[in-house]
């Protein structure tokens, strides 16, 4: 059997949208409104997705929809766009969703969607090979959509080791940064519109070597990368552990000033890990990046943090802040 992720979409061409005739006998005012709002509303859907806004569309169908439910002419063109849509966030580029990215429902939810319509086309009753041919771009956008989804995005990091890489655009270039980190997914909330809430904690940064788009994603050779440590025994080091026995101090005295003002819900358990888990001294660089994650810093100012190799130096930069930021306990 041909593996379903090999069809070329372009070779099941979408028709275009079905003009839209009132066959129902009826009487009446009510009767006469009804069919006339049926009727503008498709030709508003039809002309939005010949223009290729098919959100518009989509809105347009849903409204003839409940006026008119079980049309399957209204239920064919609002499948196709689900379709498109599908089709068209399937095919964009890793480059594309890094500058502009998109909210809302996801490939796969939308296929789901047109899926849906097509089947219910099919159980009316058809004489045309169209509800087929859409059922048949749907069930291949799915399954596509899905193993895109899991090639770099939620639904696989969560099969897989729950870690992924997180990376922003530096200001300075407008390009995606040359150092970044290793994130592990420790919660994962699918949210009715195909989003997921999402709580992540760092694990080990990394410098990015070269980077590439592959399948719709994003994918780099990267160097992973660590502070340069004082030895062990030296007065150098000795100094450090006690500055971050003090950042720590300062740290825990802020979050439970912190917690007063969040009794309950997310941000509460927030603190209440933060507070739990706070590094000992004898791991000053794992504090270092501890402490600065309380602040409410600027991307900016967070990759510059990222960039230094001098725990002591990151440290320092993280007092300073929290000490003029104390006041307001400004934990993000």
């Amino acid at each position: 059997m041909a593996d379903s992720s090999s069809y070329n979409l372009s070779d099941v061409e979408s028709e275009e949208p079905e003009e839209f005739r009132w066959e129902d006998a009826g009487t009446g005012t009510s009767f006469a409104e009804s069919s006339t709002q049926v009727l503008d509303l498709m030709r508003r859907g039809n002309r939005a997705f010949r223009d290729q806004r098919f959100e518009e569309a989509i809105s347009c169908y849903s409204k003839a929809q409940i006026l008119k439910p079980g049309d399957p002419v209204i239920l064919s063109n609002r499948s196709a766009a689900f379709c498109r849509i599908s089709q068209i966030l399937r095919e964009r580029s890793a480059t594309a969703s890094e500058y502009q990215p998109l909210n809302g429902l996801d490939p796969m939810t939308h296929a789901e969607l047109a899926l849906k319509d097509a089947d219910k086309v099919i159980k009316i009753g058809s004489d045309t090979p169209k509800p087929y041919i859409l059922k048949a771009k749907a069930l291949i956008l799915g399954y596509n959509g899905f193993i895109f989804l899991q090639g770099g995005q939620v639904r696989r990091i969560m099969e897989g080791n729950h870690r992924m890489g997180m990376v922003i655009i530096d200001s300075s270039t407008g390009t995606i940064a040359d150092f970044a980190c290793e994130a592990e997914i420790l919660e994962c909330e699918p949210l009715p519109d195909g989003r997921f809430y999402l709580e992540v904690e760092g694990r080990r940064r990394f410098q990015i070597l070269r980077s590439w788009d592959q399948d719709g994603y994003r994918v780099a050779e990267v160097e992973w990368i660590q502070d340069v440590p004082p030895l062990e025994g030296s007065q150098e080091r000795e100094e450090l552990q006690k500055m971050a026995s003090e950042a720590a101090e300062l740290a825990q005295r802020w979050i439970r000033n912190a917690s007063e003002s969040a009794r309950t819900g997310r941000r509460a358990r927030r603190l209440e890990l933060l507070q739990s888990g706070v590094p000992g001294a004898l791991d000053p660089e794992k504090l270092s990046f501890w402490l600065v994650n309380l602040l409410n810093l600027r991307p900016s100012e967070r990759l510059n943090l990222l960039r230094l190799r001098d725990t002591r130096e990151r440290i320092s930069s993280g007092l300073d802040l929290m000490r003029k930021e104390e006041q307001g306990c400004l934990v993000q």
